[in-house]
């Protein structure tokens, strides 16, 4: 069915710009071969199952398999990065898969690669940290296969990095003392233009072996940026007092506490900060011509699709996903709770795929909150993260401190704990349907189910001595929390049954 369509490939499908690229691509008439390291992660997207997209599990560590998954393809984009790591190693690993990638499209002789970067270091998420994209960029070009290089500022759309600093900023600080980065010039792109930028690049042969700088039509200062969304907000004239000095890892602390974005990514984002980030030149514009979007209209239309929760992706969902944990060994601490519910297991699902964000934890919210800031002091993702979609819930996904680690539809829901904590924590709700006399059906019977059993696991392997007195100390609140929760989403669950039957 897509012999006749030309195909490229995609690096960073689950990502921000990739997941948004894929189905632009498909409205362009390519089929897209989606290379990706997990790929559950793409099962809920509504373009997965188009017969003109395929899904190839690669290991970036190696060119071998690369090489055939490129094979095919007309050109690769080029949107992959190397998981954060403690160890400070991630740079170099960029730069590996960068060689492997690079070498792969020469095996497969791709006509092009397309690399999108940051325009100096503000835009994050996309490849790594600041020193690693100039050398990412360099390897790719030392290979046979043209590349062209899209730079890009700050990527203005919702769910972006850069947007959602902007906003928590603004709406959570009428009164901001900053550093003198605020008065930085930049020239923001809405998330639009960049992707019509990635996909016109392709069939534009006067772009290959060119680097390019896009931004959209004005440069505006990060001060002129705050005002603009103060007022697609609705909220009074932010104060803004600017000290005489720079300082990007305090900076970078202050952004961690104050919005969802975590202090590793904070911190490349504000190194750029210090520099001027305007397009050298207008190449992009007058080899792919398009109408640009300002960056009030690039606001004012994020806002928008978040009003409408029409947020196709986050930047926290670009998050690594480890494998599953092996909880036979070792030891294992649990919490297991059950609940009846007279209501079937869809109901109980639906519930369930609301917990964090906007909607809370069906109870004792302000201990859930309690914990997300002290999980913020202390350098994890607190509860500010939030969640993608108020209802909508998908494999890797974040939810707040939590990512999906299982998802069953109207069976299992699975979150890992990516809050700061001495082990690794679990937190696993599974569904068993019954009859109307409370008598347990067999899974297949789901959708004659009447009546539910929720079971709640929370599983805990200790890190050390550490782990073990943080899981004792927990339990009386686990107690309360886990309690209340149950009871929360019974409530709920209830309500949203009743709902379902007078419609």
């Amino acid at each position: 069915m897509t012999g006749h369509l030309k195909r490229v490939a995609v690096t960073g499908a689950t990502g921000y710009i990739g997941g948004r690229l894929v189905p632009r691509l498909l409205e362009a008439g390519y089929a897209v071969r989606c290379l990706v390291r997990s790929a559950r992660k793409l099962t809920d997207r509504p373009w997965a199952a188009d017969p003109r997209v395929e899904i190839v599990r690669v290991d970036f560590s190696t060119p071998d398999g690369l090489a055939e998954a490129l094979c095919g393809c007309a050109a690769g984009f080029y949107l992959v990065r190397a998981a954060a790591s403690s160890d400070g190693e991630h740079g170099a690993r960029d730069r590996e898969i960068a060689r492997h990638f690079a070498a792969a499209a020469e095996r497969a002789r791709l006509a092009r690669i397309v690399y999108l970067r940051p325009l100096g270091e503000v835009e994050v998420g996309l490849v790594g940290p600041p020193d690693s994209r100039q050398e990412v960029e360099r390897i790719l070009a030392s290979y046979s296969t043209p590349v062209t290089v899209l730079r890009a500022a700050m990527i203005i759309g919702s769910g972006s990095a850069s947007f959602e600093i902007l906003r928590y900023l603004v709406e959570r600080l009428p009164i901001m003392v900053t550093t003198r980065w605020v008065s930085t010039e930049c020239q923001p792109i809405a998330v639009r233009n960049v992707l019509e930028y990635l996909i016109r690049c392709v069939s534009v042969p006067e772009t290959a072996g060119l680097t390019l700088d896009i931004g959209g039509p004005e440069a505006l200062t990060y001060r002129d940026l705050m005002r603009i969304m103060a007022e697609e907000r609705g909220l009074r004239r932010r104060i803004v007092i600017p000290m005489p000095l720079t300082i990007p890892r305090l900076s970078a602390v202050w952004i961690h506490l104050v919005t969802p974005i975590g202090y590793r990514v904070a911190v490349p984002l504000v190194e750029g900060l210090r520099r001027r980030l305007v397009c050298r030149n207008d190449e992009a514009r007058r080899l792919m011509p398009q109408e640009l979007l300002t960056a009030r209209e690039a606001i004012r239309l994020a806002l928008v699709r978040i009003q409408e929760r029409n947020v196709q992706t986050s930047w926290s969902s670009a998050g690594p996903i480890p494998g599953d944990p092996d909880w036979s060994g070792g030891t294992v601490l649990t919490d297991e709770r059950g609940l009846d519910l007279g209501v079937p297991p869809s109901a109980v699902y639906r519930t369930l795929c609301r917990l964090g964000g906007l909607n809370g934890w069906y109870g004792s919210d302000w201990l859930w909150r309690l914990r997300g800031g002290i999980d913020r002091l202390v350098g994890g993702p607190g509860l500010r993260r939030g969640r993608r979609d108020p209802e909508d819930l998908g494999f890797g996904e974040a939810v707040d401190f939590w990512r999906v680690q299982g998802l069953e539809r109207n069976r299992i829901l699975t979150l890992r704990a990516e809050m700061k904590v001495p082990g690794v924590a679990e937190l696993h709700f599974e569904i068993e349907p019954r009859d109307s006399r409370g008598d347990p059906l067999p899974p297949e019977a789901t959708d004659r189910a009447s009546r539910s059993r929720l079971t709640q696991i929370a599983r805990f392997r200790p890190l050390g001595l550490a782990g073990l007195g943080y899981w004792y100390a927990m339990v009386p609140f686990h107690r309360v929390v886990f309690t209340r929760m149950l009871k929360g989403i019974r409530a709920a669950a209830e309500a949203d049954s009743a709902c379902g039957s007078r419609e």
